[in-house]
């Protein structure tokens, strides 16, 4: 698909304009499921790059089932749970050292 694109020069954003084009044609039903789906997967990469950056890194692979779980399971509103061992880690963020002020180089000096 992608390569048929580029050959042809044609930008991702018609992509949208394209399927409305032909929808209207049944001999293109083939053609036409694959560029739905190839605009459904690279709306749910969109949204999923913006999910993960809110989920820790200790519950990244719960996120990342979950939201395959969302996307191509059939439960209409599936539950998430997280292991107690994940639940209650907390990240330590490293402390960044404050440059030293100028009267303390002074101390030293004198």
């Amino acid at each position: 698909m992608i390569r048929l694109r580029n050959n042809f020069g044609i930008n991702v954003r018609y992509l949208g304009l394209i399927a409305g084009k032909m929808k209207s044609r049944p001999d293109l039903s083939y053609p036409f499921t694959v560029v739905v789906a190839e605009l459904i997967s690279r709306s749910a990469k969109h949204l999923f790059r913006q999910y993960a950056q809110s989920v820790g890194q200790q519950n990244l692979a719960a996120a990342v089932s979950h939201f395959l779980n969302c996307m191509f399971g059939s439960c209409p509103s599936p539950q998430t749970t997280t292991p107690q061992s994940l639940a209650n880690v907390q990240i330590r963020k490293r402390r960044v050292k404050k440059p030293q002020a100028d009267s303390h180089r002074q101390r030293r000096l004198s």
